[in-house]
């Protein structure tokens, strides 16, 4: 195929890598959903992504399978698990490591397994995942795509999460950021909730590392026993919605916020949704979405440049 003819398809369909004298071309999941065979792929996912929910129903702690039990227990040839374990790593389906030509290969449980098990049709779940990121403009080459890929890179070196002072937790903001946008343009309203949630827990611990190292003044926050960032981070965002109440950090309005969002954000659990009976709508995700930026606004307007505190979430 010619390169104009490769162009024509974007890159979120195809694109190049390797020299610029002999690049080669590879394509991305979408690419390998809508080649020749494409049909047959998904179905091939599927099936794995059903054996995967089916482990972790029995034990949800996290599990590494190797190519050759997949294969034993879905009756795959050779040449399905080779395909399977490329498409897997085209799809994210979980880290792990890949021999030459996906002969042999392991993976983790995906990441959203805990989702993934509310899912009524893995197909329908794969060509969503194909669709996130979709953007018709990019490019094909290499170089093209670098310069595309970073064309608002010092937008975002002094974006919304600047006041973050651990990069580390920055670095995870901005990415759930991104996910969240694609999980909208997608329409897929759990992982909204879900992505949502982990977000509005980041800004807390933002705010309460700074609050419990001594950042933070009040007599609210002596009422605290000292806590250190390595244990926050063991806390659920029940109990840090919780610290941030009783340490002057969020007001009644921020407070019932964040309870809308975790009660929601609670219903990735299948146990609980079933009990319940409460299905997310986008309504309900909308809400939890806004509660992500009227923290954050809070945070960012609240940090005074040159101090060493990131500021009051909100205040009644």
């Amino acid at each position: 195929m010619a390169k104009e003819d490769l162009e024509s398809l974007g890159g979120c369909v195809v694109f190049e890598w390797g020299g610029s004298t002999r690049p080669s071309y590879g394509v991305t999941l979408l690419g390998a959903l809508l080649a020749p065979g494409g049909m047959e792929r998904e179905e091939l996912v599927a099936r794995y992504l059903e054996f995967r929910c089916s482990q972790y129903a029995v034990n949800p702690e996290p599990q590494e399978v190797h190519s050759t039990v997949v294969q034993t227990a879905l009756a795959l040839a050779d040449d399905q698990v080779a395909e399977l374990g490329a498409i897997l790593q085209l799809a994210g389906l979980g880290q792990g490591a890949w021999a030459t030509g996906f002969k042999a290969w392991t993976a983790d449980h995906p990441r959203d397994i805990h989702l993934l098990s509310e899912e009524r049709n893995f197909v329908e779940y794969l060509r969503r995942q194909a669709l996130l990121r979709y953007q018709s403009d990019k490019p094909v080459g290499a170089r093209e795509r670098w310069d595309w890929e970073h064309r608002a890179r010092p937008a975002r070196e002094a974006g919304a999460f600047a006041f973050v002072q651990d990069p580390r937790l920055r670095a995870l903001l901005e990415h759930d950021e991104e996910e969240l946008k694609a999980a909208k343009a997608a329409g897929s309203w759990h992982c909204c909730v879900f992505l949502a949630g982990r977000i509005l827990e980041g800004l807390l611990l933002a705010a309460l590392a700074v609050r419990e190292s001594g950042g933070g003044k009040g007599t609210e926050a002596e009422r605290l026993e000292p806590v250190a960032s390595d244990d926050l981070l063991e806390l659920a965002l029940n109990d840090l919605i919780k610290r941030a109440d009783v340490a002057g950090l969020i007001g009644t309005d921020v407070r019932h916020l964040l309870e809308f969002a975790r009660l929601h954000r609670n219903l990735i659990h299948p146990g609980r949704q079933l009990r319940e009976g409460i299905s997310i709508t986008k309504d309900q995700a909308a809400i939890v979405v806004a509660s992500v930026e009227v923290v954050r606004q809070r945070l960012a307007g609240s940090s005074v440049p040159g101090s060493s505190s990131v500021g009051a979430i909100g205040s009644d």
